[in-house]
């Protein structure tokens, strides 16, 4: 037990492996080779959530469409790192944030 206000600092590791995201396989979309289909798919899905300006920043942010070139990747391989960012890496990337912010020892 420690005393009332003391803190028990300890070292902590937050990650996952790369596969950890095949557990759960998304949508088939290694068909959607054009920025059209491939965009047309994201904004179908996220648009209604999240809005245009949000899904325009992603397909900026992962594709290369807006500024003249293409997707970059595998259809399918882009499609995974999306939404493993957003369900995998980004929510491990805030825990460890707050986890640092309430903590002296390394995350």
């Amino acid at each position: 037990a420690a005393a009332p206000g003391a803190r028990g600092d300890i070292s902590v590791v937050v990650g996952v492996t790369r596969e950890e995201s095949d557990f759960a396989p998304m949508d088939d979309v290694r068909n959607l080779t054009s920025c059209e289909a491939f965009g047309g798919f994201v904004r179908a899905r996220l648009e209604p959530a999240y809005g245009g300006d949000f899904v325009a920043g992603l397909l900026g942010a992962y594709t290369a469409c807006g500024r003249g070139g293409g997707l970059g990747l595998a259809p399918q391989r882009l499609y995974s790192d999306i939404v493993t960012d957003a369900t995998i890496l980004c929510p491990n990337l805030y825990l460890a944030a707050q986890i640092q912010r309430a903590s002296a020892a390394p995350v």
